[in-house]
């Protein structure tokens, strides 16, 4: 975005946190005395301190990482709105799958506009999507693939023809947990309600292959006459929390019936094992938060992606969107029913935006793309929408749903969230606090809907017991009237009980 910005204005400026202090002053200074033109930046630019401000952009402006998940826990999106709106400027949402809460407000708020674009940018044909049912897979396959057998005909192609691929599985690791097959064992984290999550760090040679082997691949995958594929291997590695972050060494047997350990679920990891065994000589290349340390990192392998040393990137959902590389002609969704299983009202949300935006990787250039999702749930709305590229029948089957539970864009919610040591204190503290938003509700007459207190979806986080209220009301009036009273009442500061109070929550867990 830079590199776009800087070849059509002489003075750009650039705002984020994984800029050297020095070099952040600089720009700071630049847009301070008013030598920058443009200020490009993440979340936190929207606090640039420019003085003629005349246009705002937020540009894909659906990414739930516009908001802050620590305190002050504000949306970039919607203090850009403020911004515009004090300074009486336009500003410009962006997204090829916007937010359910902007699509809403462009339909039914005096000051909004949808703009739209019918076609893509360079009139290039949408890409060709086809659904893998994964059930059907397993039945007709034998032992463990993560990829279909459709998916590695598409790679084989693509590959004869000197085209790259991006696939998307976003879950990294090797496996999502462990457990023992005879008594059901799991390993989970001693300070989370989370499963350890297996990482590989090393291989030894085994003489097990359950992966099979791509036979008939092309020039970078396995030769005619070429060997199979090597035989699996034993894994070496650690299990990691991905919330308080414990690791501990990877056990083999089960503590309880000395029984071996079964790796359970699919990560970026296994999926990269997988394709190196399968396709032997693929240029292939892991993207997530385990293989790209810093800033510099991400930028070298996508420079390297641009000319044309990788094949195939796969990664989380850092390469679902804003890439544009036109030699890509093949996405592959690896699993897109992963956010499907979070319990969060905005979880189809999530998963048609998920697979739209890496689906729009594919064909940027004069040829049409191929996009292959695989899935366990083909007849799922949110996935069968993404599928078809229909964004407007996705919106018409998912709004009454919302309607009819008074979530967002229907109305506006605040999440109180107490966390202590003690079960039975944050508990206490919890019904203190319900009981006191019940007799103010009451009392000031608010038309508030509260629904708790109640263990949230993770009861226990980095050692600290939860509990949580949910706030709803149709506008956000009495939800500000009701926090400011209990602010003043000294409700919101429990002692040594920690409350924290996110307004319009983006995650729910």
């Amino acid at each position: 975005t830079v590199r776009r910005f800087t070849a059509r204005f002489p003075r750009v400026a650039v705002l984020h946190s994984g800029m050297k202090d020095a070099e952040r002053h600089q720009h700071w200074h630049a847009i301070a005395s008013g030598w920058a033109q443009v200020v490009v930046g993440a979340r936190s630019a929207i606090f640039a301190p420019i003085a003629n401000v005349g246009l705002i952009v937020v540009d894909e402006e659906h990414d739930a990482s516009y908001k802050q998940d620590n305190i002050p826990r504000y949306h970039g999106r919607d203090v850009a709105i403020r911004r515009a709106q004090m300074l009486n400027v336009p500003v410009v949402l962006g997204s090829a799958t916007p937010a359910l809460e902007s699509w809403h407000n462009a339909h039914g708020h005096k000051d909004w506009r949808l703009l739209s674009l019918s076609t893509r940018p360079l009139g290039t044909q949408m890409p060709r999507v086809a659904v893998v049912d994964m059930k059907l897979q397993h039945k007709e396959r034998r032992g463990l693939h993560i990829l279909s057998t459709t998916l590695e005909h598409h790679l084989r192609q693509v590959l004869a023809q000197r085209k790259q691929a991006i696939f998307l599985l976003n879950r990294r690791g090797y496996a999502h947990y462990l457990m023992c097959p005879r008594c059901d064992w799991i390993l989970m984290c001693e300070n989370c309600d989370a499963t350890m999550v297996v990482h590989r760090t090393g291989h030894k040679a085994s003489t097990d292959d359950r992966g099979g082997n791509a036979s008939g691949a092309g020039p970078h995958g396995s030769p005619a006459g070429a060997k199979s594929a090597p035989a699996k291997r034993s894994l070496r590695g650690t299990v990691k929390c991905h919330y308080c972050l414990t690791a501990n060494i990877l056990p083999e047997r089960c503590p309880h019936c000395q029984a071996l350990l079964t790796h359970l679920g699919q990560g970026t990891q296994r999926a990269e094992d997988e394709l190196i065994r399968k396709f032997p000589y693929l240029r292939v290349k892991r993207m997530d938060s385990d293989s790209m340390h810093n800033a510099s990192q991400y930028q070298q392998t996508l420079d390297a992606f641009g000319r044309g040393d990788i094949d195939l990137l796969i990664g989380t959902q850092m390469i679902a969107k804003g890439l544009d590389f036109p030699n890509v002609q093949l996405v592959g969704v690896l699993n897109s029913d992963l956010a499907m299983t979070i319990p969060d009202f905005r979880a189809a949300e999530r998963t048609f935006q998920l697979i739209c935006q890496v689906a729009g990787r594919s064909g940027r250039a004069t040829e049409r793309g191929t996009v292959i999702v695989q899935t366990f749930q083909p007849q799922e709305p949110a996935i069968a929408y993404a599928c078809n590229h229909d964004y407007i029948g996705f919106v018409r089957s998912e709004l009454p749903h919302r309607e009819e539970f008074g979530y967002p864009p229907f109305g506006r919610m605040v999440r109180l969230v107490l966390s202590h040591k003690g079960y039975g204190t944050v508990h206490q503290a919890a019904e203190a606090l319900g009981r006191s938003i019940a007799a103010l509700t009451e009392k000031l007459r608010l038309p508030i809907r509260m629904h708790g207190p109640i263990p949230p979806p993770m009861e226990r986080l980095i050692e600290m017991y939860r509990v949580e209220i949910l706030l709803f009301a149709a506008s956000a009036a009495p939800l500000q009237r009701l926090l400011a009273a209990l602010r003043a009442r000294g409700d919101l500061t429990a002692g040594a009980v920690t409350i924290s109070v996110d307004v319009d929550p983006i995650h729910m867990l």
